[in-house]
């Protein structure tokens, strides 16, 4: 309704054709970046703290590669290395992801005892950073 009381409804549509097209452009790797991206995740079997604390799942905090990460000799495992963004720096052991594919590494949050949370200050699950063995 408008100020007059007149009803005033629907949509004013227009009608526009345009072409559709099923190719798509393959993506490449982002070749800007001056340093690697990593990832905030945990590992399929330690969800949380809660679950860093039981005896059977007995596993360390690392930088978590794929297959093809350690293809490239980029990085081995049982590497240490020090993983350092614009929000902090963290010392980690390199350890191998089977299950994971590509070549963004990710790093676990399930022991408190390490501030890997720092490292994305933005709250963003994506950042970059520096890493190198050390």
């Amino acid at each position: 309704f408008n100020n007059a009381g007149d009803e005033v409804r629907g949509y004013d549509l227009k009608v526009k054709t345009s072409k559709a097209s099923d190719d798509i452009e393959a993506l490449s790797k982002i070749k800007a970046l001056k340093s690697d991206l990593i990832y905030l995740s945990n590992p399929i079997n330690q969800v949380n703290e809660f679950t860093n604390k039981t005896h059977q799942l007995k596993e360390e905090i690392a930088l978590y590669i794929s297959p093809e990460i350690l293809e490239s000799g980029k990085f081995a495992d049982g590497d240490e290395v020090e993983v350092k963004t614009n929000s902090g720096e963290v010392k980690l052991k390199v350890t191998l992801d089977k299950q994971l594919r590509g070549d963004i590494p990710y790093v676990a949050t399930f022991d408190k005892s390490v501030d890997t949370k720092s490292l994305f200050g933005d709250g963003y699950r994506f950042t970059t950073a520096t890493i190198r063995k050390v």
